[in-house]
């Protein structure tokens, strides 16, 4: 076996014989380890026959163990056995207990039967009032044991009981004794009459709603016997009608301080907000109805209904005193409702706490409320009359005043106003109202009066607008565009930040970002389906249009100006660099230094000298933009002449200086981006003319072309090569970058 070929050698075998040869070697290879598999069988034998055999009897030790744990087993299953047993009889004692003690206390109720109207009259007279309640709703349970002289005694008894508890709970109610009401509410619960008890708290809450009404509308008396003014009086009705809800609140918070077992037991502090709401919708109707008519709004709404339809129109300077009384009873009516609710919503998740039933929904407070629809009529009325006040005032403005730049700043300074009196009413849709409003007005009124005004003069001056004189007034409408513009984003951020500290929740405002001036139409729900930030955010965002509606105009004019007015000007710093020849020799290129680069003086002197009769006559906003567009405009003009011209590589590195000296003057100009990314595009184009040899251009694009700061594609690379005047065309177009 140890001689045997490997497989390779044997399929290599061709002679007969060797195979032959091979075979038997193989075989006889099989029949000796046969017989050694047989001699090692044989010897291993007896020893398995051995060990079988011993494994087949178990030790005695092993025996006794079983024989042990068996007898354990045994005995804990005995001992379970009587545990179950005992377990059992226990229970059985405990019901038996249970039902003799139970048993015990009816036949005790029985035996007291004889004195049962003793007893009650006895707590009767001594004032424990509670004692004789439990004591009749005992006897009551065991009516089938009396007769029917008992009975009725028990009837009597009971009747004067309630009476007795309904004098006491009139008397506490006249002396403003809260806890003997509770008391006597609570009495009429343990005889299962509650509704009674709640009935009779209810109306206490009531009489001291109104008696808060009461001495608030006294005070307001006296107060609008010393007015001497309209205005005087409306500030008498916002005063007293903050003081109104302050007083109401601190009922609400004195009913709920204690909980979801306060006033009268588990529960019943819904019934008792109910009971508050309703009172509260009493009160306040009377009193927005007194403040609409005695404060002349429901005068003043009447007015502007009738201009709508076309009556006589209405001076809007008559509103603004009745505007700001009339937001902030609203908003005294919106806090008051939300501390109603917000008071229920923290009494329903103590109670859920603590493992109650969870309120029907009649115990609840009313979705709408009357309270609710005095606040929305109020809040229609006063979105009435802001929205005329705006458009009016607006209207007015721009007809009136003489410079367009003056009345845009008179309509934002209504404009504002308006925005702050809407948010004093907390309400989000006051605020949507208004932030539409605004927008409207200002597309309406100001914008599209501005685009006329320019198309106007555009008209009728078309032989004065090349003179500096002509173009005063068209300077002028451009920059109102901007003030527009200016002003629509302040007054959104404004907005926006009241808004966010009024609507927006504490979550949310650790989630989103603080401003977004995205359109996120596409990204919410409707409306009508979120809460009120996100109604007021979608309308801040929909207001946001207006800027850039304005600044897309104003854009357009502006490139109009330069074209018309800048461009045509430019024609000679342009000629300059036409003129300048970058295939110089070293020579050249000392001289230039010497001269201190006089072309780039020359140029950032004639562009300036011309963008400076701009810059007292438009808003630095514009000045910019007008300085972008026009240095813009001479970079294309300067990479088109680039691409005409031919370099050396002094040249190119002349050039690259030129552009460097130009973006330190023009960066000076502007601070936008893009300029000097146009720049480091030129400057870019200058380093490949600076190489000393075309390979070089290999390693050079490897290394920077991944780069933020590499604006030049491999085509923009292979043109500017080929101005080298020492590059070999065919070399640069084979270039593998």
């Amino acid at each position: 076996m140890l001689g045997r070929r490997d497989d390779a050698e044997l399929r290599g075998l061709r002679d007969a014989g060797e195979i032959e040869r091979e075979y038997q070697r193989a075989c006889e290879g099989e029949e000796a380890l046969a017989r050694e598999l047989r001699a090692w069988h044989d010897e291993c034998l007896p020893r398995l026959d051995h060990l079988h055999s011993a494994l087949a009897t178990p030790p005695e030790q092993i025996l006794r163990l079983k024989e042990s744990l068996q007898s354990v087993n045994d005995s804990v299953t005995a001992s379970c056995d009587v545990a179950e047993s005992i377990s059992s009889s226990i229970h059985h004692l405990d019901s038996v207990r249970v039902r003799l003690v139970d048993t015990l206390r009816k036949v005790d109720d029985i035996i007291d039967l004889k004195n049962c109207m003793k007893v009650v009259r006895d707590s009767l007279d001594s004032g424990h009032y509670e004692a004789a309640a439990n004591h009749i709703r005992r006897y009551k349970e065991m009516e089938f044991v009396l007769d029917a002289n008992s009975i009725g005694l028990l009837q009597r008894v009971e009747h004067d009981l309630l009476a007795e508890v309904e004098k006491h709970l009139v008397e506490a109610q006249a002396a403003h004794d809260e806890p003997s009401v509770q008391r006597m509410c609570k009495v009429y619960g343990l005889l299962g009459k509650g509704e009674l008890g709640m009935r009779g708290y209810t109306a206490y809450i009531a009489r001291a709603c109104n008696e808060c009404a009461a001495g608030v509308k006294e005070a307001l008396s006296g107060r609008l016997k010393a007015a001497r003014s309209p205005a005087d009086r409306c500030a008498c009705y916002t005063e007293a009608c903050a003081a109104l809800f302050e007083g109401l609140a601190a009922i609400v918070e004195q009913q709920a301080s204690g909980g979801p077992d306060q006033p009268l037991g588990t529960g019943s502090i819904f019934e008792v907000l109910r009971g508050l709401q309703n009172a509260a919708d009493s009160v306040g109707r009377r009193f927005v109805e007194e403040f609409k008519a005695q404060c002349g709004v429901s005068r003043a709404v009447d007015d502007v209904r009738q201009v709508r339809r076309g009556g006589v129109d209405v001076d809007p300077l008559v509103l603004p005193p009745l505007l700001e009384p009339t937001a902030l009873v609203i908003q005294a009516l919106e806090l008051f409702d939300a501390f109603l609710r917000q008071k229920e919503k923290n009494s329903i998740e103590a109670h859920n706490a603590a493992g109650g039933q969870p309120p029907a929904a009649a115990q609840l407070l009313k979705r709408f409320s009357d309270l609710n629809d005095a606040a929305h009529i109020l809040l229609d009325d006063y979105v009435l009359m802001e929205q005329f006040y705006m458009e009016a005032s607006v209207r007015k403005i721009m007809r009136e005043e003489q410079s367009l730049v003056e009345a845009v700043d008179f309509v934002f300074f209504i404009l504002q106003r308006c925005t702050v009196r809407c948010i004093i009413t907390c309400n989000a849709d006051s605020v949507c109202s208004v932030i539409n409003t605004c927008g409207s007005v200002l597309m309406r009124d100001v914008f599209q009066q501005t685009v006329r005004a320019y198309s106007e003069l555009a008209a009728s001056t078309a032989p004065l607008k090349d003179s500096a004189k002509g173009q005063m007034p068209f300077l002028a409408i451009h920059n109102c565009l901007d003030q527009i513009s200016a002003n629509v984003v302040k007054l959104h951020e404004m907005v926006d930040a009241e808004c966010q500290r009024l609507f927006k929740p504490p979550a949310m405002q650790q989630q989103l970002p603080k401003s977004d001036k995205s359109n996120t139409k596409s990204a919410h729900p409707p409306a009508q389906q979120q809460g009120p930030w996100v109604k007021v955010k979608l309308c801040l965002d929909e207001f946001l249009n207006v800027d850039k509606t304005v600044s897309a105009q104003l854009r357009e004019h502006l490139e109009q100006l330069c074209v018309t007015q800048v461009f045509p000007r430019l024609r000679a710093c342009v000629d300059l660099f036409t003129g300048v020849n970058y295939e110089i020799g070293e020579d050249d290129y000392l001289r230039n230094a010497e001269l201190y680069d006089a072309f780039v003086v020359q140029f950032a002197m004639g562009v300036e000298s011309l963008l400076k009769q701009y810059e007292g006559s438009l808003t630095p906003r514009n000045y910019e933009n007008v300085v972008t567009i026009t240095v813009n405009y001479l970079l294309e003009k300067i990479e088109q002449l680039f691409f005409q011209k031919r370099f050396t590589m002094l040249g190119g590195i002349q050039f690259e200086k030129d552009m460097r000296g130009l973006n330190t003057h023009f960066g000076g100009l502007t601070h936008k981006n893009f300029v000097r990314e146009k720049f480091l595009r030129l400057a870019n184009l200058a380093l490949f003319l600076q190489l000393e040899k075309v390979s070089d251009a290999v390693d050079f694009w490897r290394e920077n072309a991944s780069a933020s700061s590499w604006h030049l594609s491999q085509h923009d690379v292979r043109r500017a090569m080929t101005l080298r005047v020492d590059f070999s065309k065919e070399l640069v177009t084979h270039l593998r970058l």
